[in-house]
C-alpha cells in the first residue's frame, strides 16, 4: 500500500501545474457560478475538447502497450467532446492547449492520470 501512495503522490506532484491551470481557467471558474448559461456550457465543452486532445497526444503512442501489458482500455475523451460539439452545432475554436509533459511513457501515465480524474486515474494505472 505504501508504494501505491508514493506512486499517487509522485503523479500528483508531476501533474500539479496542469491541474492548477485547468482548475483556475476562466471557463471552468465561470461554469461553476450560479448564472451559467448555454454559451458557457458550449465554451466548457470546447475547452475540454482542446485539453483532452492535447493530453491524448501523450497517450495515443502507448495505447496498444497499455492494453497489452496493463489491460488498460484507453477511451478518447476528445472524441466524445467532439461529438458533443457537433451535437450542439459548435465549431471547435483554434485554441491550443500546451502541456509541459514530454513524449515518454511516464508522461503518458501522467496524462492518463489527469484524464481519468486523479485518484481514479491512479487506481486505473495501478490495476
Amino acid at each position: 500500500m505504501k508504494v501505491c501512495g508514493m506512486f499517487t503522490l509522485d503523479l500528483k506532484n508531476q501533474t500539479k501545474l496542469c491541474h492548477d491551470s485547468l482548475e483556475n481557467h476562466i471557463i471552468n471558474q465561470k461554469l461553476f457560478q450560479p448564472n451559467t448559461n448555454f454559451e458557457d456550457y458550449c465554451n466548457f465543452i470546447d475547452l475540454q475538447y482542446r485539453i483532452t486532445e492535447a493530453l491524448e497526444q501523450k497517450i495515443i503512442p502507448y495505447k496498444e502497450y497499455l492494453k497489452k501489458e496493463f489491460n488498460i482500455d484507453f477511451v478518447s475523451r476528445a472524441t466524445e467532446a467532439s461529438k458533443e460539439l457537433q451535437y450542439i452545432n459548435k465549431i471547435p475554436t483554434n485554441l491550443i492547449f500546451k502541456t509541459e509533459l514530454k513524449d515518454d511513457f511516464e508522461s503518458c501515465l501522467c496524462a492518463l492520470y489527469i484524464l481519468e480524474g486523479s485518484r481514479h486515474g491512479a487506481l486505473v494505472i495501478l490495476k
